[in-house]
């Protein structure tokens, strides 16, 4: 792997800080509930899944899906999905827990595989949001609102499957 140039652009505490907010926003907006269906989208959601579910207090079932959109820094067209279902979603609320949502084509392709189980609801909870994507019916929790056009590493983020263990999130210059 060739040197890369990067620049800090969230540290440790400001991740740690936000991921209490978002887990307790998540706490209260579904304290009604029995319990949650998280379905992690591996593998840059997982430094992500791992922090936050430690911080919900609700009874929860984890499954993942696997997904890939990129190889290297350039998307490899329609992106390839393999979700193991071992936590049957029908009549749960299911919270997808992924890194970002760049063009939002593979959380959409994603929503709608796990639509076909008949949730009780969905939600996504990511790293990075879009506040380009949008699908109005999916409640959205986002760690940092929106990624610019940089390319980013860290906290479960990676340059050719590497730099993933980073605390922080870098931007690649």
């Amino acid at each position: 792997m060739k040197k890369l140039k990067t620049r800090q652009l969230k540290g440790k505490n400001e991740i740690k800080i936000k991921l209490r907010k978002l887990a307790y926003q998540i706490n209260r907006d579904f304290k009604n509930e029995k319990e949650l269906l998280f379905i992690v989208v591996m593998k840059g959601g997982m430094f992500f899944a791992s922090d936050l579910l430690k911080l919900i207090k609700i009874d929860l079932e984890i499954d993942f899906i696997f997904s890939k959109s990129y190889e290297k820094e350039s998307k490899i067209g329609k992106p390839i999905i393999n979700y193991l279902n071992t936590i049957d979603p029908n009549n749960k609320q299911v919270i997808i827990i992924d890194d970002l949502i760049d063009t939002g084509e593979t959380l959409t392709n994603i929503i709608n595989l796990i639509k076909e189980k008949n949730p009780k609801g969905i939600s996504v909870a990511t790293i990075f949001g879009n506040e380009k994507w949008s699908q109005p019916e999916i409640k959205k929790y986002y760690l940092f609102k929106t990624k610019k056009d940089y390319f980013v590493i860290g906290y479960g983020l990676d340059y050719e499957e590497k730099l993933r263990n980073l605390s922080h999130i870098s931007i690649v210059k």
